[in-house]
């Protein structure tokens, strides 16, 4: 792997949150061609490949750039009453493209439970993050791999920082279950250094996002005010770091 995290040693206790990179040679491609070339290697090398589609703009990147090439891909949406608003998203880009979606659903008590059992009891602090790996579990049994948007490492304002984010809950799925290809923006250096490369640094990162990707524009999704409220309560007290902040321009150096 190119790109391997720290975070299996949480299971000999806490430590900050740290990841290596081992750059390849590879040939520099505009990102949407690298996308293209990446899901076509993925439909290869995986059987029956689902995308975890919340309605924002990186997880509906991954489906567009399966369904563009008529690539095999199942949406799968969970959805729970904290995240109606942008599940919305994700039912109206399927029904417009004809794409079929499968829906889980979970009560507010439920959804709760299966995500603290999977990472803060385990360690993992971001209660969140336990979303696609609910979602990994369930198609694990029909023998299913899954992909996510995740591993956009952008900055939220990028017109103030040359700094990239890592955080680590983009890569709870990798921990949990390897046998799923996980986050499609850092599944490989030539994706995540043209996403680097080509995003425009001088406008909002979501109208940047969308400009990039292709995508029709949206705000950044926030989950509902109690859920954020019972994040908090049930995040343990945090002595270590949970990102990890690149320079820009030496991470676009180091890798080429």
């Amino acid at each position: 792997m190119w790109f391997e995290t720290n975070l299996k040693n949480r299971i000999n206790g806490y430590c900050d949150f740290d990841f290596k990179i081992k750059p390849y040679q590879f040939t520099p491609k505009p990102f949407l061609e690298s996308c293209r070339e990446q899901a076509l290697t993925l439909s290869k090398k995986y059987d029956k490949l689902y995308v975890a589609y919340s309605g924002g703009l990186d997880s509906e990147l991954v489906l567009k750039c399966f369904i563009e090439q008529d690539l095999p891909i199942i949406p799968i949406l969970l959805e729970t009453p904290y995240n109606k608003i942008e599940s919305e998203w994700a039912k109206e880009y399927c029904h417009n493209n004809s794409i079929q979606l499968i829906t889980l659903t979970m009560s507010d008590d439920q959804f709760i439970y299966e995500l603290k059992k999977r990472t803060i009891d385990k360690g993992l602090p971001i209660l969140l993050g336990g979303l696609p790996l609910i979602i990994g579990d369930y198609i694990k049994e029909t023998g299913g791999h899954l992909l996510t948007g995740y591993g956009e490492c952008l900055w939220p304002d990028l017109s103030k920082t040359n700094m990239l984010e890592f955080c680590e809950y983009d890569y709870y799925l990798d921990v949990h279950d390897d046998c799923h290809p996980s986050g499609f923006l850092t599944y490989s250096l030539e994706v995540l250094h043209s996403l680097v490369n080509d995003i425009d640094m001088n406008i909002d990162i979501q109208e940047a996002k969308s400009k990039l990707y292709g995508l029709k524009p949206r705000d950044k999704m926030y989950w509902r005010d109690d859920y954020r409220e019972i994040q908090r309560r049930l995040t343990p007290p945090l002595n270590f770091t949970i990102r990890k902040y690149l320079n820009r321009d030496k991470f676009l150096e180091s890798v080429l």
